[in-house]
């Protein structure tokens, strides 16, 4: 219920400030891929991981260690972009 109730806080929260009509130019597209390059980056900066158990190079845990590195770096950008959207809302950055 809690889980359920989180997805439906964010699509009023945030979800519902995203133009949709605004996604065909180009210049829309362009900093989508360049963020989607970004989520990219982060993810593989996990795989620099060093292995510290004692376990076969990116299996088991070294893996585990690996993903959780780099889905922690994708949701410090997902915070950043939250507090973004609080500054713009409240005048403190210009949209």
């Amino acid at each position: 219920l809690l889980q359920w109730l989180m997805r439906i806080f964010f699509a009023a929260s945030i979800g519902f400030q995203v133009p949709i009509k605004d996604f065909g130019d180009g210049k829309v597209i362009g900093y989508g891929l360049l963020f989607t390059l970004a989520l990219t980056g982060k993810l593989a900066v996990g795989f620099m991981v060093p292995n510290f158990n004692n376990c076969e190079q990116f299996k088991g845990l070294h893996m585990r260690d690996c993903l959780v590195t780099g889905f922690s770096m994708a949701a410090e950008g997902e915070f950043a972009f939250v507090i973004a959207v609080f500054a713009a809302d409240n005048g403190l950055i210009s949209p």
